[in-house]
C-alpha cells in the first residue's frame, strides 16, 4: 500500500488547506492506520452527532435481590442486535428471539412471577434470568447506537475506539449516508494548526477520503 506524505505545516504554497468556514459543507470521512476515523464536517466546534449501526459497548450492570440483571439499549427505540453475558450460557444472546414480558416485581429476594428464562420488555430492555443477586458483571452490548462528538477549530471530528467502546462496522453521520468502516479511505490524520488569524486544516497529498451524501 503506498504511503502518503504529509507536507511541512510550513511549505503553504504545496500543501492541501482548508479554510475553517468553508463555501461547501460536504462531509468526508477518512481513518488512520490505528483505526481512528476523522469527519471532516465544515463547521469548526460544533456538536456533531455520529449514528453507530453494530457498535459493540462494555457495560456494567448489577442485577438485582432476585437475581434478575436488566440490560438498557444503547438507543431507547432500538432492540440490540446481540448481547454478550459469559454469566450464562449459551454467552450470546439475540434479543430479537425473546418473548416479550412484564418485568415482575421483586419482593426481599423473591420474584412475585418466575420467568421461564430470559426475556424482554416493549421498552426494549433486555432481562437476564437466573444471575447471582446482587452481583455487577461485565455486558456486550451489540446494536445501533447515537453519540455526539464537538468538532475541532478545524471542523474535525475525532472518533477513537477504546475498551468500552467500538466504532463498530458501519457509521451514519449527521447529514449523510450509512459507510461500512471497511470500506473509508486509510491516510494520515488531518492536522489543525492555527496559522495567522486563521485555523487552517493540512491534509495528506494527496487528499483521499470518503464523502458522504
Amino acid at each position: 500500500m503506498k504511503a502518503f506524505k504529509l507536507i511541512s505545516l510550513f511549505a503553504l504554497g504545496t500543501i492541501a488547506v482548508t479554510a475553517v468556514a468553508p463555501v461547501s459543507a460536504q462531509v468526508v470521512l477518512t481513518k488512520d492506520a490505528d483505526g481512528r476515523v476523522y469527519i471532516r464536517t465544515g463547521f469548526s466546534r460544533t456538536p456533531f452527532e455520529v449514528e453507530f449501526g453494530s457498535s459493540p459497548v462494555t457495560r456494567r450492570v448489577l442485577a438485582n435481590e432476585c437475581g434478575l440483571m436488566i440490560v438498557r439499549p444503547l438507543v431507547r427505540t432500538e432492540l440490540p442486535s446481540s448481547i454478550n453475558f459469559d454469566g450464562q450460557a449459551p454467552s450470546l444472546i439475540v434479543p430479537s428471539g425473546l418473548p416479550v414480558a412484564t418485568i415482575p416485581r421483586c419482593v426481599n429476594g423473591s420474584l412475585e412471577i418466575q420467568p421461564t428464562g430470559n426475556f424482554r420488555t416493549i421498552n426494549n430492555d433486555v432481562v437476564l434470568v437466573g444471575t447471582t443477586a446482587n452481583q455487577a458483571q461485565d455486558v456486550q452490548v451489540v446494536g445501533k447506537r447515537v453519540r455526539r462528538f464537538n468538532s475541532n477549530a478545524c471542523g474535525v471530528v475525532t472518533i477513537v475506539n477504546s475498551a468500552s467502546f467500538n466504532i463498530g462496522g458501519s457509521i451514519l453521520p449527521a447529514g449523510g449516508s450509512v459507510i461500512s468502516t471497511n470500506g473509508i479511505a486509510t491516510e494520515p490524520r488531518p492536522i489543525c494548526r492555527r496559522v495567522g488569524e486563521n485555523n487552517v486544516l493540512f491534509l495528506p497529498v494527496p487528499a483521499q477520503g470518503q464523502p458522504v451524501g
